[in-house]
């Protein structure tokens, strides 16, 4: 049966486990909300120009699809030598070190500014491209491992549990996450 958000609501405060899982599904949507707005505003300071701008995005689409299927390839030696939660914690923390690198470009370019000497380029740059390895790296981690986590995560549950758990992180999880990182951003 179709769940609704108050019902969802009310699954989420009753289980712990459940809970936790709808959190970091909500942080997830959240974090990379905040990440990809802010990398393509940058973006459009890098590449002005339209036409530049969709070149650089069809490199980085490529680059991306490219990651994503050499981590989909890893990603069984992943789950066949460590459990779940080993996978399901490489998408935050690819995250959290990217994202961190990423604002410290934003926030201190001068800081970066002998990096960006030393490889001919400007801090501006260097943002937009740790900010496109963040993202592909990022959106990899999540196809290959976060999100087959998630749903092994799920398999501990029995019968109608699983169901609605499974129902309450889509309906209220997912769309959370996206609407809290705009939210933020306001």
């Amino acid at each position: 049966s179709k769940l609704s958000m108050w019902k969802g609501l009310a699954f989420l405060a009753r289980s712990r486990y459940i809970r936790a899982l709808a959190l970091l599904v909500i942080y997830y949507g959240m974090s990379m909300n905040i990440l990809e707005t802010t990398w393509k505003a940058e973006l459009k300071l890098q590449y002005p120009d339209p036409n530049a701008f969709s070149e650089f995005m069809g490199i980085f689409s490529s680059a991306s699809g490219v990651c994503t299927v050499c981590l989909l390839a890893f990603s069984h030696s992943i789950f066949k030598h460590f459990p779940w939660g080993v996978a399901a914690a490489i998408t935050p923390v690819t995250i959290g070190i990217t994202g961190l690198i990423f604002f410290s470009l934003l926030l201190a370019p001068s800081a970066w500014a002998p990096v960006a000497a030393l490889t001919g380029t400007t801090p501006l740059m260097l943002a937009v491209v740790v900010g496109g390895l963040q993202n592909a790296l990022s959106k990899s981690a999540s196809y290959a491992l976060f999100y087959p986590s998630k749903e092994m995560a799920y398999i501990q549950l029995q019968g109608e549990a699983r169901i609605k758990a499974k129902a309450a992180i889509d309906v209220i999880g997912n769309p959370l996450g996206k609407s809290g990182g705009s939210f933020l951003q306001q």
